[in-house]
């Protein structure tokens, strides 16, 4: 037996961490907490607090990120915004009746419509979340649409008949087009369900909420409200100041008609030209991704060059963070409250400057900081800069395919300058690495030490030495200097290395006590070898490939793809060489086409409903093609608020194709009662009997909205879908009116109805 001092010293030294993570610059061990889909975060909230409070007195905690925080903001925001939506639809009421007992009348269908909605969701196990608040914020304005009908049936009732006989006949005159109303608004949502099916949760929420609301206020406007008027009001008095309203409404119509009679073919030619431009910008208009949570925050990261220590690169995230807390310029950013979380992985220090909820006006902060942070460049031996996803830069990624890899690498490297200079693109990075030249050192311990070197600190020496910038500090015994080096293999030889003179660090003195030098040879110690590094190898279904991610900002990710297809095109490739698009890239694509697809469907649906409930298939023909006229207010809000197409946008297209015919509806069954006093006098009669119900339904509808685009800035979600509603709606009165006169020219076919 031998002992083991005689034949090894043992060293006990703890090896660097590579990952860190720092909160504000103090290390900090995250925990990461992901909800499974169809979970309720509120719930998940109250059960990770419960045990954290259990380890309060062992360390203590924050939360980085809680995505509660926001949701719960923008519950409250929400909330208010429906009690606002209900004030504005009570004083528009009130504008028209002047009378606060039909108003308050008519607001109390918004509360029942509420109470159906909630008790049917708590039924079938659906929760109170963003999405199913959105939907009764969107029904608020379309629920009391049916009673408004109700009540305009009732008044013109009035004029001939008692109050018996007046509820009973708009009862049954009602009956169908507040049928046809709620039906179409309803049938719409079903190609919510195709567009995206990991979405169907987010959307049928939505969809429920509304279409509940629209069945519960049907049901109210024909049983509930004309019990209601029968048992509190009298004859007399129930619309004794609603006359005076109508004034100044009869010109408009004879206005519209007599224009539009005069040159049918013309305002049907202008009618078309305007409503297919307004579809041709809606549809060209760039697509973007909007959630109705997003998170305020700004993310960026650096990547570093090979060799660094954890150490060093842990010193130089703490510079950085206390370089964007102390940007000059940037007041208004330190005034906002924000959390500032970094952290180390290998090479990539990554960063993001999570504001806290409710916080405004940061974009011209970030800006200026986007611009100081990006002139930190390889003098602190970064990499590059790159700004995260959330910051405007987008991304898409290529796949290479081929046999010799050699090949593929110089192929990818010849068209990579090619990407490079398209229009937009910030940076072409390519996911593979080749094989580098490696030098092996092997140290004899047993020359260290006999020369009277610390083992660990002259391999930490080597290890920083082939690398560059490397900057290290040394205590020779009597002053404490930096060391540099810079080693290129490609010009320099073995003996030019092993001359390389090592600081002694451990002793000031040699054997036997005699005074020893400062620096020694690394060859007295050290034989070393050349060799070269394994390259990084990726393969897809048994392929090797090399990835190439094209970052880009300031254009339309299918403008930069279709320049990329186009350049790939005239590229010669190899036999066995192919490039594939990122499946991520292909499925959003198709996504955005199911979303115009589907509005086409429901259309579609609205025509079919409408041709079962009118009995013909002709009048729904009328009535279709005034649905177009949505996209001009849509495509003007969108234009000029600076937003692009994305789920909202097409989510209030879709619903505005429902709503967007009421109106339509209404003035065509009128009209049709009167087609036997010709077809100018029946016009004319329709529209002066039914301008004020359309304008009361759409102004009730469009102006709930309002509060909620005010209100809710936690994200543009709600701004979008509640601002094309609005637009929509009122483009689609304007123009459905003025094109309906020919409309019916053409297609009109029952005199008598």
């Amino acid at each position: 037996l031998v002992a083991g001092k005689d034949i090894f010293s043992v060293h006990k030294q703890i090896r660097e961490d590579e990952r860190v993570s720092l909160i504000d610059n103090k290390p900090a061990l995250a925990v990461y907490v992901f909800k499974k889909d169809f979970s309720n975060i509120l719930e998940i909230d109250s059960g990770v607090s419960r045990v954290l409070e259990k380890w309060d007195d062992l360390f203590s905690y924050r939360y980085v990120y809680n995505q509660t925080e926001g949701f719960k903001d923008l519950l409250r925001q929400l909330e208010i915004g429906v009690a606002a939506a209900v004030l504005c639809i009570f004083i528009i009421v009130l504008m028209f009746y002047r009378k606060f007992s039909i108003a308050f009348l008519i607001i109390v269908t918004i509360p029942l419509c509420y109470t159906g909605t909630l008790l049917f969701l708590k039924l079938f196990s659906r929760s109170l979340n963003i999405m199913t608040l959105a939907g009764i914020i969107v029904g608020t304005g379309a629920c009391v649409d049916n009673t408004v009908i109700m009540l305009e049936s009732v008044r013109e009732n009035l004029r001939t008949k008692t109050i018996g006989d007046a509820l009973g006949h708009s009862m049954a005159a009602v009956n169908k087009p507040v049928l046809s109303a709620t039906l179409t608004t309803v049938i719409v949502f079903i190609p919510l369900f195709y567009i995206d099916r990991s979405k169907v949760s987010l959307y049928a929420d939505f969809a429920l909420s509304v279409s509940v609301m629209l069945v519960m206020s049907y049901f109210i406007s024909i049983y509930f409200i004309p019990a209601f008027v029968k048992s509190f009001f009298s004859k007399s008095r129930i619309f004794e100041y609603t006359a005076q309203t109508n004034k100044g409404l009869r010109n408009l119509p004879l206005f519209i008609v007599k224009r539009v009679m005069a040159r049918p073919i013309f305002a049907f030619g202008a009618f078309l030209l305007i409503t297919g431009g307004f579809f041709y910008f809606f549809a060209a208009l760039q697509y973007e991704d909007v959630s109705p949570l997003k998170e305020n925050r700004f993310d960026f990261f650096y990547e570093f060059d090979p060799g660094y220590s954890t150490a060093y690169k842990k010193e130089v995230i703490v510079e950085i963070g206390n370089y964007v807390a102390g940007l000059d310029g940037l007041v208004a950013l330190k005034n906002h409250p924000a959390t500032l979380v970094s952290k180390l992985e290998g090479n990539r220090a990554s960063f993001f400057l999570k504001f806290h909820p409710g916080q405004k006006n940061i974009k011209p902060d970030v800006l200026r900081a986007k611009e100081h942070l990006s002139n930190l460049r390889r003098d602190d031996g970064f990499v590059y800069f790159q700004e995260g996803a959330e910051s405007g830069v987008k991304s898409f990624t290529l796949f290479f395919f081929g046999d010799d890899l050699e090949k593929l690498d110089e192929f990818v490297d010849s068209i990579s300058s090619g990407f490079s200079g398209f229009f937009g693109v910030r940076q072409v990075l390519k996911g593979y690495k080749p094989g580098q030249p490696e030098i092996r050192l092997n140290v004899d311990t047993e020359k260290m030490f006999y020369n009277g070197l610390n083992v660990s600190d002259v391999i930490r020496f080597l290890r920083y030495l082939f690398y560059y910038p490397v900057i290290m500090k040394y205590y020779d015994g009597e002053n404490v200097f930096d060391v540099r080096g810079k080693i290129a293999l490609d010009s320099v030889g073995k003996d030019e290395i092993l001359s390389i003179m090592v600081p002694m660090t451990a002793m000031s003195s040699g054997p036997a006590g005699l005074p020893g030098p400062k620096y020694i040879r690394l060859g007295e110690f050290t034989s070393l070898s050349f060799s070269e590094s394994r390259g990084t190898i990726a393969r897809k279904n048994g392929k090797r490939y090399i990835s190439v991610d094209i970052m880009y900002e300031g254009v339309s990710e299918d403008v930069i793809i279709n320049r990329t297809r186009d350049f790939l095109k005239k590229v010669k490739f190899e036999r066995d060489f192919y490039y594939e698009l990122d499946e991520k890239i292909l499925e959003r694509r198709k996504s955005r086409s199911r979303l115009l697809f589907t509005i086409f469907v429901a259309l579609f649906l609205v025509y079919v409903v409408l041709g079962i409930i009118l009995k013909s298939f002709r009048k729904p023909f009328i009535i279709i093609l005034t649905v177009p006229s949505i996209f001009a207010g849509s495509f003007l809000f969108l234009f000029a608020a600076g937003y692009g197409r994305s789920v909202p946008a097409h989510i209030a297209l879709i619903m505005l194709t429902g709503l967007s015919v009421n109106s339509v509806v209404l003035l065509l069954e009128e009209v049709l009662l009167f087609q036997k006093r010709g077809t100018r006098r029946a016009l004319l009669i329709g529209y002066r009997r039914k301008m004020r119900l359309m304008l009361i339904t759409v102004l009730t509808t469009s102006f709930s909205m309002v509060p909620v685009f005010f209100l809710a800035t936690s994200t543009y979600f709600f701004k979008i879908l509640t601002g094309v509603i609005f637009c929509g709606l009122f483009s689609s009165l304007l123009l459905s009116l003025w094109i309906f006169p020919a409309l019916y020219r053409f297609f009109k076919t029952e005199k008598v109805e």
